[in-house]
C-alpha cells in the first residue's frame, strides 16, 4: 500500500498522513473543505484497503483546530470502519489531541467517544 502524505495544509484542509508501514493515520489543522468528497474519497479508499490487510496495531492521531459538520460525518465513518478491527483482535488507538482551553474540541472528542466502541484518548495540551 502506498503512503499518502498531504504535506501542505491549507486554510481549509489539514496535514494528512496515511502510513501503512507504521499503522499511522494523522490529521492536523483545520478541516473545512468545500467539497468533502474530493478530500475524503481517496482517504476512505485507502482506509478500506488498510482494513483488508491491517497491522496488529493502528494509531489515529486527530489534532484539529476546527472541523465542519460534513467533515464530522466523515470522521465518524472513519472511526466506525476501525471498530471492525477490534473484532479481529487488532489494537486501535485513537488520540484526540486538542488545546486544554478548547472546550468545543474536547466536547467533540467526548461525543465521538460516546458513539463508537473504541476508547478515545483525549489528550489536552497548553
Amino acid at each position: 500500500m502506498d503512503k499518502i502524505v498531504l504535506k501542505e495544509p491549507t486554510r481549509t484542509t489539514p496535514f494528512i498522513k496515511l502510513d501503512y508501514d507504521h499503522g499511522l493515520i494523522e490529521f492536523k489543522g483545520k478541516l473545512t473543505p468545500e467539497n468533502c468528497s474530493d478530500l475524503f474519497d481517496p482517504i476512505i479508499q485507502w482506509i478500506d484497503e488498510y482494513i483488508d490487510h491491517p497491522l496488529d496495531k493502528t494509531e489515529l492521531n486527530i489534532q484539529l483546530e476546527y472541523f465542519n459538520t460534513r467533515s464530522s460525518i466523515y470522521l465518524l465513518d472513519i472511526f466506525r470502519k476501525f471498530e471492525s478491527l477490534t473484532d479481529k483482535n487488532r489494537k486501535i488507538i485513537i488520540n484526540w489531541i486538542c488545546e486544554s482551553d478548547d472546550f468545543d474540541m474536547i466536547e467533540a472528542g467526548e461525543d465521538y467517544q460516546a458513539i463508537i466502541n473504541i476508547p478515545i484518548n483525549i489528550i489536552e495540551f497548553n
